[in-house]
Parts: C-alpha cells; sequence; structure tokens
C-alpha cells in the first residue's frame, strides 16, 4: 500500500511541476483559459496586445462593456471598453476580445481598432456620473424645508398644549383645596 501512495505522489507532483511549467511557457495562457472555460460562458478570454508582447486575461460582459482587471496582485487597475458582439470571435470553445493596449481600444475582426473613443476618459466619466451625489432642485428642498418647519411646529404646539393642561389641572387643584378650606375659615 506505501509503494501505490508514493507512485501517485509521484504523478501528482509531476502533473503540478508539468502545470506549472506549460502556464510559464505560454506566458500564463493555460491557467486563464481553464478559468476561462470553467465559468461555461460567463467569462470571456481577452488577449491584450502589448507593444511589447501579448498577454491574456479573463473578463466579463456587463451592460454592452468589456470589463477586466490588469495588474498585479498589489496594484489592480479595473478598465472598461465599450465592445460589440461584432468585436468576438469563437476559439477553442470559448468567446475571444483582442484589446490593444496602447491605443486603449477593442481590436476588431479585421485588426482595426476603434477609432474616437478614449476608453480611459469614458470610464472616469462613467465613475463620476455613478458616484456623484444625488442634488435636489429647490422647490424639492424648500418642500422639505417646509414639512420640517411644520412638524416642528406642530410639536411645539403639542408641547405648549400639554403645559396649559398641567396648569390647568394644578389650578383645579388649587380651587379645590381652597373651597376646602374657604368653609372652616367663617
Amino acid at each position: 500500500m506505501n509503494e501505490f501512495l508514493i507512485t501517485i505522489m509521484g504523478y501528482v507532483v509531476v502533473f503540478i511541476i508539468s502545470f506549472v511549467l506549460f502556464d510559464f511557457l505560454l506566458s500564463g495562457f493555460l491557467r486563464t483559459f481553464l478559468r476561462v472555460k470553467a465559468s461555461r460562458g460567463r467569462l470571456v478570454m481577452i488577449q491584450v496586445r502589448s507593444t511589447t508582447r501579448d498577454y491574456f486575461n479573463a473578463g466579463k460582459i456587463e451592460e454592452g462593456f468589456l470589463v477586466y482587471t490588469i495588474g498585479g496582485w498589489r496594484d489592480k487597475t479595473t478598465k472598461r471598453l465599450s465592445v460589440s458582439p461584432n468585436n468576438m470571435f469563437r476559439a477553442l470553445g470559448v468567446n475571444w476580445v483582442q484589446v490593444d493596449e496602447e491605443k486603449n481600444a477593442v481590436v476588431n475582426i479585421d485588426f482595426s481598432t476603434i477609432r474616437g473613443f478614449d476608453a480611459a476618459k469614458w470610464d472616469n466619466l462613467l465613475k463620476r456620473a455613478l458616484y456623484r451625489p444625488s442634488i435636489l432642485d429647490q422647490r424639492e428642498k424648500i418642500i422639505m424645508i417646509l414639512i420640517i418647519a411644520v412638524v416642528f411646529g406642530i410639536i411645539g404646539l403639542m408641547f405648549y398644549v400639554y403645559n396649559i393642561g398641567v396648569k390647568i389641572d394644578d389650578l383645579t387643584l388649587q380651587v379645590e383645596a381652597l373651597k376646602t378650606i374657604a368653609p372652616t375659615v367663617k
């Protein structure tokens, strides 16, 4: 039994070393491809074309935008690029999108990039629009202030009526006390 476990451990070690070696030689393609393949269509394989080399990444299509993260484990940058179904192609059983890193644009199937679109500026504007504070117009502000003033006025009026009721109760108690004292004084 001991020899069987040693043999299995040997096969596992050889498999892990060969996987790491192939992933290194393929520039991270194998690990990313398996991740995209295991997502069963939720992720898209991205081939990022840079000036020095091509590398692979996984991304999502969210509301017509290709969203993916680049960078190491410390400084990650999320990018959003406009993409249409015409920019995607299918190979090796997954959907692919090619991105030009220098132009920061999606590459069409005929290897031309989308012109007149600055993805970094668009992403910045989109984030500013999503996280902007909601601004009420003047009429809504005035109505809100009036509602608050009316509520405080009603609370003040209730407190005033309560105080008058307490004073009336004290006055009636004093009158009752005087009525009991007055006949004895005669």
